[in-house]
């Protein structure tokens, strides 16, 4: 047979098709395996920056911790219970708006963060404007009425100067925590563990400081805790990124935004931390500063679990909020669920351990302390549970329904505190926080089977089974 010219050069483009087929085949074939260890690698970065940040976070605590442990030894109960009220104080005070406003920009700006940058970063900016106003006006606010405060609704003329510090320390704790969570919004895991480690080395440093030189009393223990805030401050703004601080556009359209999303979030959040410090505050309401001494002592200690759920909670939070497909959202939930499972397992060891542990850090004077860490520890296993539940319902949009677990449970919660601390004393605060949290766990999960459709339902619970 005698090939034309037209036939070689028709055999010859089937054969170079053929031949970019095969290429593009070995190009996708060979694409497969690099995407598989692109996403192992990814995967490897995650679980390292979580690793990092737990491990500041650790750190921050077990300065804090330390600070504590210095106190309750050196000072004795009373006074203790005098510098826990402070700590306390400081915390609800910065909580308004306080974690609502920061869940609130990460949320928001996360769902922006891939086409329109700017808007992001502008919400950003935005609630940090707020919140820095709101803490200026209540830190003015908290100074000039501290003595009747103290005086008139307490009875107790000596809170006067913890509350004084406890409103001079509440806007540092919450800008910087601001700072955080816009960092977190970032991805920028290893410069939030920077700051954490950073504001928990300048209070222990303060604190070893005092101590060394033999000035360690109850107003110089409270001065390193207002050093401490102010430096992590610092840090925290120095590394905030630039876009946010620069970032322009229509502020009263995102303040609206904001306001529509973070009102119920704000509330919510307001309000568990009321729950987590009216413990404390009733004690002190309720009696005397030695009491709430040896309580503080125990729940120090268990201090250590919620350090694990705010962790869990910043690190789920902003990729939750980017995964558009609900069944892709909720197996990654049941992944979070599995994983604070293995977690709160391991709180078992350190509950059997406390005994030992509160002697040798508390000295035997708070012996009667090891009972209430560890109901005060179960506690804090419940709601170390309970953080991929919160993550779901933040990223449905749903942070009405916390607000109104929360009132619901302060409704139940105040009158608890109240019956049992007159009659039972510390144990009485103690059992009335766990059931606080057992109940409020409860109702995480009936808010999130009642939102979610039967099929996901299902899913969910197999997968955490799984």
């Amino acid at each position: 047979m005698i090939e034309t010219e037209g036939s070689i050069k028709g055999d010859a483009e089937v054969t170079a098709l053929e031949t970019d087929r095969g290429s593009s085949m070995r190009r996708v074939l060979n694409a497969v395996p690099r995407a598989g260890r692109l996403r192992s690698q990814h995967g490897r970065a995650v679980a390292a920056d979580a690793l990092l940040m737990l491990f500041a976070r650790a750190a921050s605590q077990g300065a804090t911790f330390i600070m504590m442990v210095m106190v309750a030894r050196v000072l004795g109960a009373s006074e203790f219970g005098l510098f826990s009220f402070a700590m306390t104080a400081a915390l609800l005070i910065s909580e308004f708006p306080g974690t609502g406003l920061d869940m609130t920009a990460v949320h928001l700006a996360s769902t922006r963060w891939v086409r329109e940058r700017p808007i992001a970063d502008l919400i950003l900016r935005v609630a940090g404007e707020a919140k820095l106003m709101v803490a200026v006006a209540l830190a003015t606010l908290g100074l000039a009425t501290a003595d009747f405060v103290s005086t008139t609704l307490f009875g107790r003329p000596e809170l006067a100067t913890p509350l004084r510090v406890a409103f001079l320390a509440a806007p540092a704790m919450a800008l910087a925590q601001y700072g955080l969570a816009v960092l977190q919004t970032y991805q920028l895991f290893r410069r939030c563990s920077l700051v954490t480690l950073g504001a928990g080395l300048a209070k222990i440093v303060a604190a070893l400081g005092i101590f060394v030189l033999g000035l360690f009393t109850l107003g110089a223990a409270m001065a390193s805790l207002l050093a401490g805030v102010y430096l992590g401050l610092v840090l925290s703004c120095v590394l905030v990124p630039g876009p946010v601080l620069k970032a322009r556009g229509v502020r009263a359209s995102q303040a609206r935004h904001i306001f529509a999303y973070g009102k119920w979030l704000v509330v919510a959040t307001f309000l568990g931390s009321v729950a987590n410090g009216l413990d404390i505050i009733a004690l002190t309401y309720l009696s005397s500063p030695d009491v709430v001494g040896l309580y503080s002592s125990g729940r120090t200690l268990a201090m250590a679990i919620p350090l694990v759920s705010s962790t869990v909670l910043a690190m789920l939070l902003p990729k939750a909020s980017r995964i558009t497909d609900r069944r892709a959202l909720i197996r990654y939930i049941a992944r979070a669920e599995a994983l604070v499972a293995a977690l709160a397992a391991g709180v078992g060891g350190l509950i059997l351990v406390a005994p030992w542990l509160i002697e040798l850090l508390f000295t035997q004077q708070y012996g009667a302390a090891t009972g209430l860490f560890q109901v005060m520890a179960l506690a804090y296993t419940v709601d170390l549970l309970a953080v991929p539940l919160w993550t779901l319902l933040l990223a449905k949009n749903r942070p009405d329904a916390l607000a109104i677990m929360n009132v619901a449970l302060l409704v139940i919660v105040v009158p608890a505190f109240m019956l049992a601390i007159p009659h039972l004393g510390a144990m009485g605060a103690a059992l009335v926080f766990l059931a606080w949290k057992v109940l409020g766990g409860l109702a995480s999960a009936g808010w999130v089977f009642h939102i979610m459709p039967a099929g996901e339902t299902r899913m969910l619970v197999n997968d955490e089974r799984c």
